[in-house]
C-alpha cells in the first residue's frame, strides 16, 4: 500500500503481537503497529537488515520516509549500521560480560527491567523520561545511573549510534535537612544492645557507610 498521513492514523491495532505495513513508494519502507497501540517506521537496509526510524508521532511520516531514503543512501555508500538486536538480548549480555560492581548490580538489574521494547532501537528518550516520572524523586538519578552506562556499552557493541539518555540529565539530590547532633548521637547508641542490629546501628554512626553495606 501507499502509506499516506490518513492510512497510517486509521491502521487497525492487531489484538495480539504486531503486525507490519509496507509502503510502496520507498522499497523497504514500513510502519509496524504493536498491540499496545504504538506505530514504528522501519526499513530494510541490505541483505535482510532492519533499521528503527522512530515512532509515529514523535516523527511524522514525511520525515520517516525521507529519513528511510537518507539510510538507503548511506548503505550504499559503504557506511555500518548497528546490528539489529532485541533488548532483552542486549539486557543480558551486558549483565553477564559487562562489569557492574556487586554492591550495585541489584540497582541495575531491577532498573534496567524497567526498560520495556521488542527491540534496544525502539528506546526513546520520551520513553526514558516517562520510566523517570513515574519513579520517586530520590530512585530517578540512581535509575538514570543505571540507564547511562548500560546504553554506552551498547554503543561501545555497535548496537545503537547514540543513547537516548544523551540529554538527559540528572536531578540535584535536596539536602538534608539537618544531621544529628552529638547528643542524639549518644542516646542512640546507648538505646543498641549487643545484638546484630544494634552493631549495625554503632557501625553506621562510627563510618557514615550506608546501611546496605553495612548489613
Amino acid at each position: 500500500m501507499k502509506l499516506t498521513d490518513l492510512t497510517v492514523k486509521s491502521l487497525p491495532i492487531p489484538p495480539r503481537g504486531q503486525k507490519q505495513y509496507h509502503d510502496e513508494t520507498v522499497e523497504g519502507f514500513s510502519v509496524r503497529v504493536s498491540q499496545g497501540g504504538s506505530k514504528t517506521f522501519l526499513v530494510m537496509i541490505g541483505r535482510g537488515k532492519r533499521f528503527t526510524i522512530g515512532r509515529y508521532g514523535i516523527i511524522t511520516l514525511a520525515q520517516a520516509r525521507a529519513a528511510a531514503l537518507r539510510l538507503k543512501a548511506q548503505q550504499t555508500l559503504g557506511r555500518v549500521f548497528p546490528e539489529a538486536v532485541t533488548l532483552s538480548s542486549a539486557r543480558e549480555q551486558y549483565l553477564s560480560q559487562a562489569y557492574v560492581r556487586p554492591n550495585t548490580r541489584e540497582y541495575y538489574i531491577s532498573h534496567l527491567l524497567k526498560l520495556k521494547a521488542p527491540n534496544l532501537q525502539d528506546i526513546t528518550s520520551r520513553e526514558i523520561i516517562r520510566i523517570l516520572d513515574r519513579l520517586p524523586s530520590a530512585t530517578r538519578t540512581q535509575a538514570l545511573a543505571s540507564f547511562r552506562p548500560f546504553f554506552k556499552w551498547c554503543i561501545r557493541r555497535n548496537y545503537l549510534d547514540r543513547s537516548p539518555c544523551e540529554l538527559l540529565t540528572a536531578e540535584k539530590s535536596s539536602s538534608r535537612d539537618r544531621m544529628l547532633s552529638d547528643e542524639e548521637l549518644k542516646a542512640i547508641w546507648n538505646a543498641c544492645d549487643c545484638g546484630t542490629f544494634g552493631t549495625i546501628i554503632k557501625l553506621l554512626i562510627l563510618t557514615g557507610a550506608r546501611k546496605n553495606e553495612i548489613a
